[in-house]
């Protein structure tokens, strides 16, 4: 037999593998595994797009007046440059300060009057507080953080991702490819078909690679989509016509050596070991 044969024959074990892996009903929960992330984003896309919406029922002010506010000012020189705040709450509270006098450590309390207005200019919320009348402090607070998302997704991508989801994945999708056959007592019809046992086991390995690889690299980059869906501004269209593209594929790339190389690992160790989840447990804790 030739090595083209044999590659034929690899070929076509790995296209009937690949058919019942998809369709395998022990390998459902490796979906769930893998299109978590992207449920994830997607939810975090709704609730941005509802709270925008909210913040603009409720009243923009212009960017600029907001701008123009800072620590220092007056309740009422506030409420002339910025106006009426959308939010507004004011309450009563305890504060403490110490000082020296006479060499001794003195604790003073006193009551202070404490009021936090909250203003919105299309983007971001703009919280003031203030005590006693006076403009104490302020936060900016964006609401769709484009660069704060991709770095929420490269960190989930890596620490869920590839260290979790792919090796669990691939735990149970090539743990099976043997002995699935082996609980259902079908693995004898291989063994009769006239292939070799290591072209046999090619077959199995390039199914497994393949069922894996569309799984969690379609995973990737359907979590990839939701993460970029709730931005549509002049960043997120300047970084997609940039490296935007490049990212995606990176990502889809690195989740396919994810699957290459524990898929290997445990294949080998479902041949060769009797209990393979003792060396998987060893290998996800180093």
């Amino acid at each position: 037999m030739t090595a083209r044969f044999r590659l034929r024959q690899a070929a076509i074990i790995a296209r009937l593998e690949v058919r019942r892996l998809f369709l395998s009903r022990r390998g459902l929960w490796v979906y769930g595994l893998a299109l978590l992330p992207a449920l994830l984003f997607l939810i975090h896309a709704a609730d941005m797009r509802y709270r925008l919406a909210q913040y603009r029922r409720s009243g923009v002010t212009p960017p600029a007046a907001l701008e123009a506010v800072h620590t220092g000012m007056t309740e009422e020189q506030v409420i002339q440059t910025a106006g009426r705040a959308p939010e507004d709450r004011q309450w009563r509270r305890k504060k403490w300060t110490e000082h020296r006098e006479g060499g001794r450590q003195i604790t003073e309390e006193r009551e202070i009057r404490a009021r936090r207005m909250v203003y919105f200019d299309g983007q971001r919320r703009f919280i003031f507080y203030f005590e006693n009348g006076i403009l104490h402090d302020m936060h900016r607070v964006q609401i769709m953080n484009f660069s704060e998302d991709r770095e929420v997704f490269a960190a989930l991508f890596q620490y869920y991702y590839l260290r979790l989801a792919v090796f669990f994945g691939c735990l149970g999708i090539f743990l099976n490819l043997f002995r699935g056959e082996m609980m259902d007592r079908t693995l004898h019809f291989w063994l009769l078909a006239p292939v070799r046992r290591e072209v046999l086991l090619a077959g199995k390995f390039l199914a497994g690679w393949a069922a894996s690889t569309v799984i969690f690299s379609g995973g990737a980059l359907l979590a990839f989509a939701a993460m970029l869906s709730p931005h549509m501004g002049a960043e997120a269209q300047a970084w997609w016509q940039g490296p935007g593209p490049a990212h995606a594929v990176r990502y889809a790339l690195a989740a396919a050596a994810g699957c290459a190389g524990y898929g290997s690992l445990f294949l080998a160790a479902s041949l060769w070991i009797r209990n393979p989840i003792v060396p998987a447990a060893v290998l996800l804790v180093w």
